[in-house]
């Protein structure tokens, strides 16, 4: 019986994929602060 992904192909996918979003939440959070900060400024 033949495979489409081998295990660790799943296993880098996922990691991939954790490593994205947590990038893309980081990248929101300063988003946020640069915007409060350009608020404060006026």
């Amino acid at each position: 019986m033949t495979f489409l992904l081998q295990t660790w192909q799943i296993l880098f996918v996922t990691f991939c994929g954790l490593v994205n979003q947590r990038q893309t939440e980081i990248i929101d959070f300063q988003n946020a602060q640069i915007t409060a900060l350009l608020q404060k400024l006026g």
